[in-house]
Formats: C-alpha cells, sequence, structure tokens
C-alpha cells in the first residue's frame, strides 16, 4: 500500500458512516484514509459525528490532509483544545492521586485513564471525568481528603446512588462505592463483583506513578457490564466499543472468564454483538468459544446516539420510554410510564426521592416540568416515542432483560 510518511493509506466507501468508522480505525493506528472524495457539507457531517462520539481527535489524525483549509483550520483547533484539556486533566488526576496516597487512600482506578493507556496516543482519547472506586466503610474518609483538596461535591447518599461527582478548575472525579446503580436487581448483582476485583486488583504505572486498577480480564467485564447497562439506558458509544478493542489488543484476556460472567447476567448476546463490532471495524480478534451475534442493529443505534445516547432531547426522553417499557411497552402508554414511573426508575435522576416514599409524587412533578420544558425547546414526543420504540426492540433482540423478568417472576 502507498505510504505518506509513517502514514498508510486505508481504503474506504463513500457513505458518511462508513467513512467515520474507517477513519476512527485508522486514526487508532495513527493512519490515513485514502480520499473519499466527500464535499465540504460531507466532511462537516464527518466532524460533527466525531464530536458527537468524543473521537474528534482520533479521527482527526485519519483525515486532516484531506480536509478543506476552513474545515481543517476549524477542527483542528477543536482537537487541539480536547487534547491540551486531556493531557492538564490527566497531569491533574495523577497529582491528585500521588496525594491520596500519601494519606494512605488508595482507589481503584478504572475506564478514563486506564484506558487512555491502551492507546498509541493516549490524550488524543479524551473523557470528560475520571472513574474511581472506593468500598463504602472507607469512603468518608476519602470524602473528607478530597473536600481538604478543594474539590467541591453533594455528600454521599449511601442509601440509593452509588457515586459522588467531585468537581475543581481542573479535573472531574467520580467516586464510586457501588460500581454500578442500585435501582435494579441486575444492577444490586453486578456490585457484588467488586470484592473480587479488589482482591485481584494490581498496580499499573502511568507516567511514572502507581495506581491500582483491576487486572485485566476483570477490567474487561466491567467494560462490557457498564457498556450494557448505558445500552439498556439511552445507548452505548463507539467510544465505548474502541476502548473494548484496544483493552483485548493489549492484554491477555480470559474470554472463558468473561463469557462466564456475562452468561450470569444475561450478557452473552449483547457481549457477542460488541466483539463482532470490534471485530469487523476495529481489527479486534473474536474470541474463540462465542457464538458470532451480528452487530449490524448495534452499531446503528451507536452511531445515532452519541457517546451515551445522549445526542439529543429526543434521545434521552426516549430512554425514559426505554426503561419504562423494560422492551415490551410503547406508544402512549410507554411515554406515560416515561413520565410517571416506579421509585427505582425515577431515583437514578432524582436520588432525593429515597428519603421517603411522600416524596415521589415531586419526583414526578419535576420531571414532568423538565420534560415540558424540553419540548419547547424543540423536542418531540412523537418522535422520542419512536426512539424509544426501536430501542426497546433492540433490547429484546440481545436479550438484555431477559434476565431481569427470569429472576422477578
Amino acid at each position: 500500500m502507498p505510504v505518506i510518511g509513517n502514514k498508510t493509506l486505508v481504503h474506504v466507501t463513500k457513505d458518511i458512516e462508513s467513512v467515520f468508522l474507517k477513519a476512527v480505525a485508522a486514526g487508532l493506528q495513527r493512519k490515513l484514509i485514502e480520499d473519499p472524495c466527500l464535499s465540504p457539507e460531507e466532511w462537516q457531517m464527518l466532524l460533527r459525528i466525531s464530536v458527537e462520539q468524543a473521537l474528534l481527535p482520533v479521527v482527526f489524525e485519519a483525515v486532516y490532509p484531506l480536509l478543506p483549509d476552513k474545515i481543517e483550520r476549524e477542527y483542528r483547533a477543536v482537537a487541539v483544545k480536547w487534547i491540551a484539556d486531556q493531557v492538564r486533566g490527566t497531569d491533574a488526576f495523577l497529582r491528585l492521586y500521588s496525594n491520596l496516597q500519601k494519606e494512605g487512600i488508595e482507589p481503584l482506578v478504572f475506564k478514563g485513564i486506564v484506558c487512555r493507556d491502551t492507546y498509541t496516543l493516549p490524550d488524543w482519547r479524551v473523557s470528560s471525568d475520571e472513574d474511581i472506586y472506593i468500598p463504602e466503610t472507607d469512603y468518608f474518609r476519602f470524602h473528607e481528603a478530597m473536600d481538604r483538596m478543594g474539590f467541591q461535591s453533594s455528600p454521599p447518599n449511601f442509601r440509593s446512588e452509588h457515586e459522588t461527582v467531585y468537581r475543581s478548575k481542573e479535573l472531574t472525579v467520580e467516586g464510586h462505592w457501588k460500581l454500578f446503580p442500585q435501582s435494579t436487581h441486575r444492577w444490586e448483582q453486578m456490585n457484588k463483583l467488586a470484592d473480587s476485583i479488589m482482591r485481584n486488583a494490581h498496580y499499573m504505572d502511568i507516567n511514572g506513578i502507581e495506581i491500582l486498577t483491576p487486572e485485566p480480564t476483570d477490567h474487561m467485564i466491567y467494560l462490557l457490564l457498564h457498556a450494557m447497562k448505558h445500552f439498556s439506558l439511552a445507548g452505548v458509544g463507539i467510544r465505548q466499543i474502541c476502548d473494548i478493542a484496544m483493552w483485548d489488543k493489549r492484554y491477555a484476556v480470559d474470554w472463558a472468564r468473561v463469557n462466564k460472567t456475562m452468561d450470569t447476567f444475561g450478557g452473552t448476546r449483547f457481549t457477542s454483538a460488541v466483539l463482532d463490532a470490534a471485530n469487523r471495524y476495529f481489527e479486534m480478534k473474536f474470541p474463540e468459544g462465542w457464538i458470532r451475534v451480528d452487530s449490524t442493529d448495534l452499531i446503528q443505534d451507536a452511531l445515532k446516539g452519541g457517546t451515551f445516547g445522549h445526542s439529543s432531547e429526543d434521545r434521552l426522553h426516549s430512554a425514559y420510554i426505554t426503561v419504562a417499557s423494560g422492551g415490551k411497552r410503547a406508544g402512549i402508554t410507554a411515554l406515560f410510564h416515561a413520565v410517571f414511573p416506579g421509585r427505582k426508575v425515577i431515583e437514578i435522576n432524582y436520588p432525593w426521592v429515597s428519603r421517603s416514599p411522600l416524596l415521589l409524587p415531586f419526583g414526578w412533578i419535576v420531571r414532568l416540568i423538565r420534560y415540558v420544558g424540553n419540548i419547547r425547546g424543540g423536542a418531540s414526543p412523537i418522535h422520542s416515542i419512536r426512539i424509544g420504540k426501536r430501542r426497546a426492540e433492540l433490547l429484546q433482540e440481545y436479550k438484555i432483560f431477559q434476565w431481569e423478568e427470569q429472576k422477578t417472576q
């Protein structure tokens, strides 16, 4: 194949989404794509998808010589800012972790900075926050330390939440005392994995700082369960699939153990579709012993949904419908249950409802006011219903709710 510098040309088709996926794959390898001869409007569309998927620096790496000058300058400035912000964020997190260690606190670190370490250019894989886990018994000591270091946060609500967000000028940290929410039986069972993950944890050197992380197979299991959680709510993003592919390329993963664990939580079919996507688009080897599930519908949903399925207000409201439907209800009935769900569902966004059963009606009122406000802002209930119905069908296709139904029968 022809070479430009140290970059190899990769053939792509003209379809925008196909070009985007191949640009992501090329950017992950620091390669260029062959010129797909897009119009300026089509380049703008591709780069907007890259922004929605939080993959602009990766895609820009693969396409920048092909862009019209004005578009190249515009998106180079954005990509450079994203990368610079990430460099500062990474440095801030490592300084924070070092300071926590000096106080005898060693949180378990997962996702963000740990996944970035598997990328050829780590800070090209941007993230808005860093995730850490501290057992509930040790959490107040950590919370007090973060307060002393100047981070702003709310008091942890151990009864119904699973994390607290800490913010400073340089950094946002999600401090977890549970790996997953406590709002469903499935996620509550997943939280039982935390003890074994902590027992198996090991240290990883990042820029000279030793941080405690899950061992490779445990972290892959977490990435897949986390992806399934997001898919069951609003959607999984392309970047999450990239993280899974890059993790497998870097580390030896025990896929038999992954299979057994995902089967325990009814996630085998969904996982197989994710692995098919990672193999089809990002050159991950499909693991032996797995039955391949076609990922076409998964990828199309991911492309439409943005990083976590939050690409539009209609999409966000469709998530309420999807959760309320359990993969079954549709139409006006689903919309009613989306606006007026049960306590477990509404506590996801309004944790204060957990303080008393009497607060549930107030949660419904706040949710309704927010929903009406978003409709005035341009969101469409009909479009939300259509998206929610389609996503409910996807949950049935990948059997996301099957395990929950079996446990509650």
